[in-house]
């Protein structure tokens, strides 16, 4: 029979624990990488309470996959999860809370295969009619979550892996193109909207976004003291997005994110069109939101935007512009249906390309943290302009066809 140690004051010491010469307590073990380690506390209470805490946060590292359901695995994904914004955790939780919990959420981990998760998609699709946009969501979160037992090696692979590709591939879904607007289309969307009674409030800030490429939660975000008419400079310090507890403002996701924006001639003229227009109609910002007020641009209560109020404005006038230009029989200059404030952001970025700016400027500009993102835009337009300048070749090489003089050089 094993003699069991004893401290000085006679209590029993568990594995790994000690007693040094000078009264201190200690305890020791063997990490999952052969190396010892340990630490010491002044008595053997605090140790012990040290030593409960290591084991908690070991068990809550392992999974018991064989008894684990796919909401187990997610609640262990979602302590591991660090390193991200609180709004897109939010998100995530929404998403699966919403879709995945009490379907396919309770079925064990060990048990899904690929065609479980693809039946799981076809059903969400086909029965509760989600959109594909809604469809990405869960499989960027069920991916991941599924991903745990892949790299603990419970699963050989990942069943969510292909899942909802082959369900576009199924429906014939097409891939989804980022569109932008042509010059023309640009000019005759701000044109519309300068001109017409219901629209002429939201010229402002469609011109600024148009103009800027700021995203829109910067643009809801940006104080008076943003805006420097002086210098004619935009200053992006912050973003407004709407998240479990409403309404909050936050910092930019990236250092790249902070960045001063020249303001082009028409969007000054915008903006002072937006204070003459404020102070004319008594307007006044009404809101703090997280310590912040003195919003830029505001509704007709004094209340700051938001992303989904500003998308709703963009469809309605893009609607109203698309029936009047039909009405016109100008169909040539009818803007695709689906725009979006996102489409403004591309479609500056488009316009700097266009312009023969320098990447890192356009990069600066823009606020993107990678330039792969910028150099994916300025691949496309550099794409498109050589097509155009070869149709212009081939125009202006059939002109000289056509010349007498010219019939025996192009035959």
């Amino acid at each position: 029979m094993t003699k069991q140690r004893l401290s000085r004051d006679g209590h029993v010491l568990w594995k790994g624990e000690g007693q040094r010469k000078d009264g201190l307590f200690y305890y020791r073990w063997t990490d999952e990488n052969g190396q010892r380690r340990g630490f010491y506390a002044n008595s053997l209470e605090n140790l012990r309470v040290i030593e409960n805490r290591l084991q908690q946060i070991e068990q809550s590292r392992q999974i018991e996959y064989f008894n684990s359901t796919v909401n187990d695995v997610y609640e262990v994904w979602c302590a591991l999860k660090h390193g991200i914004h609180e709004n897109t955790m939010y998100n995530y939780m929404q998403v699966y809370n919403t879709h995945v919990r009490n379907s396919l959420g309770k079925r064990k981990v060990l048990e899904i295969r690929a065609t479980d998760v693809k039946r799981f998609y076809f059903s969400l699709h086909d029965t509760k009619r989600l959109s594909f946009n809604t469809l990405d969501h869960i499989q960027n979160v069920l991916y991941q979550v599924l991903q745990l037992a892949v790299d603990d090696g419970f699963l050989a692979n990942n069943p969510a892996a292909n899942a909802l590709k082959d369900l576009k591939r199924e429906k014939l879904y097409p891939k989804k193109e980022i569109t932008v607007l042509e010059v023309e289309q640009e000019r005759g969307f701000l044109e519309f909207c300068k001109n017409h009674g219901s629209y002429v409030k939201w010229y402002p800030l469609f011109a600024v976004m148009l103009g800027s490429g700021i995203r829109v939660g910067e643009a809801c975000a940006l104080q008076h003291k943003d805006i420097d008419f002086r210098k004619g400079i935009i200053h992006v310090r912050h973003t407004l997005s709407v998240g479990g507890k409403g309404r909050n403002i936050h910092d930019p996701k990236t250092k790249s994110g902070y960045r001063d924006i020249p303001m082009l001639r028409y969007v000054k003229k915008a903006l002072l069109m937006e204070k003459r227009y404020q102070k004319k109609n008594d307007i006044r910002c009404q809101i703090s939101i997280d310590g912040y007020s003195d919003f830029f641009f505001l509704n007709r209560f004094g209340n700051a935007y938001n992303q989904q109020s500003i998308n709703r404005a963009i469809q309605r006038a893009v609607m109203e512009y698309n029936c009047r230009c039909v009405e016109r029989g100008e169909k040539e200059r009818v803007i695709f249906p689906a725009i979006t404030s996102h489409i403004f952001r591309k479609t500056f970025i488009t316009r700097m390309c266009e312009s023969g700016m320098n990447v890192r400027d356009i990069m600066k500009i823009a606020g993107h943290a990678d330039i792969q993102t910028t150099m994916t835009i300025y691949a496309q337009v550099t794409e498109r302009m050589r097509q155009a300048d070869l149709k212009k070749l081939e125009h202006y090489l059939k002109d000289e066809k056509n010349s007498e003089s010219n019939n025996m050089l192009y035959p």
